[in-house]
This record gives C-alpha cells, structure tokens and sequence, in this order.
C-alpha cells in the first residue's frame, strides 16, 4: 500500500511551477461532494488506532493531470513544530489544476475498525478555485514531504526536495516566513534495541547526525564579517577528562593481548575467544556490528555485516572450520570512526601463536574468496606501509578490499592501508595503544577476561570520542554530507530528464 502511494505521488506530482493558467482549491472536509461511498466513522477510541494511525494515512488522487493533497489543518501547523494530525481522518483537499477545469478524484480513508482503506470518489466545481488558496496549497505541499521524511521511507532526498520547491514558492510572498523544521528522529519505543544500547543518547549528544544544508531562507553566514581560519586551529572539546588512575586496582587485570595493538584513539571491540567471535557473529549478523549498533541513532538491518564479509573475504564460518580455537587465540575489530552504514576502515586482528602459518591460511582464504566473487574483478596487491609488508585483492570499486599483514604475533585483515599504518605505529612506539589508557584498564578490571559468560567488550576510548567531535573531523563530515545533499537535490532537479 505504502509503494502504491509513493508511486501515486510521483507520477501525479511532478509538474511544481506556478503557471499562470493554474487554479488553487482549498476543500474543507465538511464541503467535499462525494459522488461515491460514504465517508467512514472511525474509533477513535480503538487501541488498534494507535498500531495503524501511522500507516492508514488519509491520501487522495486527481483523475488527470494535477497535484492533490489530503491534510487535516492540525498537519498544516505540524511544518512549524505543532501536532502532527494523526490518528484525524477528516483532511481537507488542497488542490493545483488547470484553471477553468472540472476535477474528479479519489480520497482513501481509514474504515471504521482500523483494518484498511476505504476509497471515496468526489468532485469538484470550477467555481471552488479562489487565488487565496494558492498559499494554503504551498503549506500542504511542504507539510506533505516533511511528513513523508519523518516516516524514514526510502527516498528522503527526493522528499526533502520537493518540500523545498513549495516552501521557495512560499517565501517569494512572505521573506519572512519560518524554515520548516527539520525531519524528525525516529522515536518509535518498539525499537528496544536502540533504547538498552544507549545508541540515540550517544548519537545525539555527539549530534552525529547533524549536518545537512540550512532550509531555505536561512542565513548562510550569520557573521559575515568572521575572518576564515584554518579548521586544523579551531579548538575542540575542552571538557576536562576523567581521572581514572585513583578508580584503578592495586592489582591490575588481565588486559585483552590484542589492546596493545591498536592505537587509543580507535574504537575497539574485544573477544576472548574465538568461539565468543563465532557466538556473537551468529547472534548479530542481521542486527549489525556492535561498535555501529553503540553509537547508532536506529536499530536496522541495512546488511552490513555481510557487506563488510565481502568486502574483507572473510567468513566466520570458514575460518572456524579451517583453524578456528586450535590457532586463533583472541580476536579484535577496530576502525577510525562510527560510519560503517556508509563505508569506514575495518581492521579484525587475529592473535595467535603461530602467526606466520595463520597467515598464510587467512592469505589464501582472502583470494579464493575474491575469485569466486565475479562481480567484484578483484586482482592480487602487495606493498609495505610503515615497514609492515602486506598482500591482499582489491577490485576496481572496492567492493572486495582485503589487505592481510603480520604484526608481532597478530595477523591483521584490513580494508584500508592506513589503518595498517597507525596499527604500525603504534608497534613501533610512536603511538600510544589502548592497553596504555587507564579507562580501559578500569573497564577491564569491571569486566574481567575471566568471566566465562562474557563475549565481548565494547570500549571507546576518551581520545576517540574528542577526536570525533573535533572541529575538523565535524566540518569534514557536514562538507561531506552537504556536498550529498546537493547532489541529491540536483539529481532530484533534473527527475523528468533523467
């Protein structure tokens, strides 16, 4: 139902630009002349309203050409921060067609019982058209997309530019007209996950997903008489740190063999065994990576785990069968920053007691698997980065990206040769490791390596978290995602080319 909708929206609703020849309905409820059907008398009280009020939503279609919208006056106030209409199954038609015409259309409502749609024929006379209602179109319009963008469907770049098509309409006859407030963030309370794991209060409180252009009508520059300075010189998180050292034991814990490895600025999830790897793979490869379900704002499966097996030719079920406990003794993930839905740098290091054998094992692993990959094209590469030799295959889009190198007794699976390097650096001194930080000794004193019913631990270090709420890495990532947005906006621009 919700594809048959978004279908109906963008073929009826392509055509935006105010003609001169166009006429604006605004239809109140109460007016409507139904030729077919009687409008249904929902329960507002059912409990079945509150499960189904965000998915029966009320819609209409013109017969022809034109563009239609179903919207209660409550959704109009919704685009300024107000209610949000739901659950009101008396919207009012607010209508753009060519002047002179008479219109004939569908409007779909909820039934009674909460269960379906009922589909209502209307028409409407040439003589509803009145000028003023131009206005009131353009509002329904915007509140339209802002509400397609808060139901998280696929599509919100082509939502959020349809919705600023109507509000640029909007401000050539009122400059001072409010932006429309930005979508907002998923709040449903089913998604559990997202509640325990501590992801939204993580997620908000770096703003991680802030970023995106100004709405229209804003400011560019607030302060245009700012002098531009290097980003590398804007001061970032000046909140003093904690002081563990006095919270640490007299006796310290066994500390994972793999934390003096990775450097301290990184992210890094810890398993003690390989079977606690091979216990949590098997619980979460349709729920996603840990360190992305930390600090993610919603619980979803966008198939990152797979992506990521691909793109690094490893597969948790093969290497157990190939080696597995016998020559694997600890196994870490780590990477740079939290954005694994979009594309990050993943290293799995592997410790083991004979790391030359494992890794010649995991080397011949990597290319068979990229050979049987056809779509992929990957071909053999080899190098050194920071003195450390590695070998892999990368194919031309890097959808199979797999580098394999030896460091010490740690066998390092990468998709990107700077992590290699910082890996290297911190081997050769020049970079302090995690196992160096007090947090994560308290941390692994809490959690002792001992515990048998423990798979994993989660650490994100202090120097991580400032290094991504820095002033460079925040610009870097807004430029970013604004440089997607526009290019979304003129991919969306150009739709009846295309």
């Amino acid at each position: 139902m919700i594809a048959t909708r978004l279908l109906s929206f963008f073929v009826l609703f392509l055509g935006s630009v105010t003609r001169g020849d166009d006429a604006f309905y605004r239809i109140r409820f109460s007016q409507i002349t139904f030729t077919e059907g009687t409008p249904p008398q929902p329960d507002q009280t059912s409990m079945r309203r509150w499960t189904m009020q965000d998915i029966l939503y009320p819609y209409a279609v013109l017969d022809g050409e034109g563009e239609i919208y179903a919207l209660t006056e409550d959704s109009l106030i919704a685009d300024a921060g107000g209610g949000s209409g739901r659950g009101d199954v008396t919207p009012d038609l607010f209508i753009r067609s060519t002047e002179g015409k008479s219109l004939t259309g569908v409007l779909v409502l909820p039934n009674a019982d909460w269960t379906g749609m009922v589909p209502l024929r209307f028409s409407v006379k040439v003589g509803d058209a009145k000028p003023e209602a131009s206005g009131d179109f353009y509002r329904a319009k915007t509140a339209h997309y802002l509400q397609l963008q808060d139901r998280n469907l696929p599509g919100s770049a082509w939502f959020r530019h349809r919705g600023t098509e109507a509000y640029r309409v909007l401000l050539k006859d009122n400059p001072d007209l409010p932006a429309p407030r930005p979508a907002r963030m998923n709040a449903d309370l089913s998604s559990t996950y997202d509640l325990f794991v501590g992801g939204r209060a993580i997620s908000e409180n770096l703003q991680l997903s802030r970023g995106l252009p100004p709405a229209p009508g804003a400011p560019a520059n607030p302060e245009p008489d700012d002098i531009p300075v290097p980003v590398s010189l804007i001061e970032g998180v000046t909140v003093r740190s904690i002081d563990w050292t006095p919270l640490l034991p007299a006796t310290p814990p066994t500390l994972d063999a793999l934390a003096g490895f990775i450097p301290a600025d990184q992210h890094a999830v810890f398993f003690p065994s390989f079977d606690a790897l091979m216990a949590l793979s098997n619980e979460t490869t349709e729920a996603g990576l840990p360190i992305f379900r930390g600090v993610g704002q919603r619980s979803e499966d966008g198939r990152i785990v797979e992506r990521y097996q691909r793109q690094l030719c490893l597969q948790p079920g093969v290497i157990a069968r190939l080696f597995g406990p016998s020559i694997v003794s600890s196994v870490a993930v780590t990477g740079s920053d939290p954005y694994f839905p979009l594309g990050t740098d993943v290293a799995v290091l592997f410790h083991s007691g004979n790391a030359s054998a494992l890794r010649e094992l995991i080397a011949a692993q990597v290319a068979m698997r990229a050979g049987s990959d056809l779509r992929a094209a990957a071909a053999a590469t080899s190098g050194e980065v920071g003195g450390i030799a590695y070998s892999g295959m990368v194919s031309p889009d890097r959808a199979v990206c797999s580098y394999v190198c030896v460091i010490a007794d740690a066998v390092v699976v990468t998709n990107s040769l700077v992590q290699i390097k910082n890996l290297a650096a911190v081997h050769a001194g020049t970079s302090p490791a995690v196992s160096t930080l007090p947090e994560y000794i308290f941390f692994r004193n809490r959690y002792p390596l001992s515990d048998a019913a423990q798979t994993g631990l989660v650490f994100i270090s202090d120097a991580a978290i400032r290094r991504w709420c820095s002033a460079e890495w925040r610009i870097g990532a807004s430029r970013r995602v604004r440089a997607a947005a526009i290019l979304a906006d003129v991919n969306a621009s150009n739709m009846d080319d295309l």
